[in-house]
């Protein structure tokens, strides 16, 4: 998506070295930050937020931590889909760009599903302390586990919150979600 890439690139454009030490001081590694890499892992930005959870770069306001969402290949992004945003200070609440992110770290999950278990965190803050070493799920209203996580065998969550939301969000996608009768009120099936 070049709205995307482009909102990113335009991130990178405000990143100082100030951004770089004070993540650096939360335990995020400097070279997730790289600008000369092929691949950086966040930028820092001015941005605005809206009540529909999304956000844009600006040129005023207050500068939040911007990751790109997508598919990392070996030059580069191969597919971004989005772009996340947060507070460092309040890493619990997040925006996205385009609303179409749904995992950060997606490559992490088809990594799970060759038999490797997926570590889930709680927060993207949290993917970048771990290095970018797992999942995050950024939109739990349209996430079904059942495909998202298809394949995978085990799903190792950082704290007993996001446990239990994933357990309640697997049984919320595998409830039926209609009934199905006959007409002369015949026996009834769930889908």
């Amino acid at each position: 998506m070049r709205r995307v890439r482009e909102a990113f690139a335009a991130s990178l454009g405000f990143m100082k070295l100030k951004h770089v030490e004070y993540m650096a001081a939360l335990g995020v590694p400097r070279e997730l930050a790289t600008r000369c890499g092929p691949r950086p892992l966040w930028s820092a930005a001015p941005i605005l937020t809206d009540a529909a959870g999304t956000f844009q770069v600006a040129e005023h306001g207050p500068h939040a931590v911007i990751m790109p969402v997508g598919l990392p290949g070996p030059n580069g992004w191969y597919v971004l889909t989005d772009l996340v945003a947060f507070f460092p200070e309040a890493p619990l609440c997040w925006w996205l760009l385009t609303g179409a992110g749904v995992l950060l770290g997606e490559d992490t999950v088809e990594d799970a599903a060759r038999g490797v278990p997926l570590r889930l965190l709680s927060t993207p803050l949290g993917w970048l302390q771990a290095s970018g070493n797992g999942a995050v799920v950024l939109r739990w209203d349209i996430l079904n586990p059942r495909t998202a996580f298809l394949g995978v065998e085990r799903i190792e969550c950082d704290t007993p919150a996001l446990a239990t939301r994933l357990a309640v969000r697997v049984a919320e996608c595998s409830r039926p979600i209609f009934e199905i009768t006959l007409a002369d009120g015949g026996a009834c099936h769930a889908a």
